[in-house]
């Protein structure tokens, strides 16, 4: 659960939040290779959801949100509206 937490905390009001892997990885304690594994298996559980979004030609960008506010990570990403 602290890695949601840290997702979640003081990105923004919005329903969804785009911390990098190094960020989560440098405020839980966890290790990049089990953080990357945790948000697999949470996404797996239909807890948590994210989109890859390539933000250049070598650089991606993860946006998670909770599984039930997934709709509106998609329609914000596609749309390029935000929504809260």
């Amino acid at each position: 659960f602290n890695i949601i937490q840290r997702i979640f905390e003081g990105e923004s009001n919005l329903d969804y939040s785009y911390p990098n892997i190094d960020t989560i990885e440098a405020q839980t304690g966890i290790n990049r290779k089990t953080v990357m594994k945790y948000i697999r298996v949470l996404k797996e559980h239909e807890i948590l959801y994210y989109e890859k979004v390539r933000k250049g030609e070598h650089k991606d960008k993860n946006y998670y949100t909770r599984w039930k506010d997934r709709g509106c990570l998609i329609s914000a990403l596609h749309s390029n509206e935000e929504c809260a």
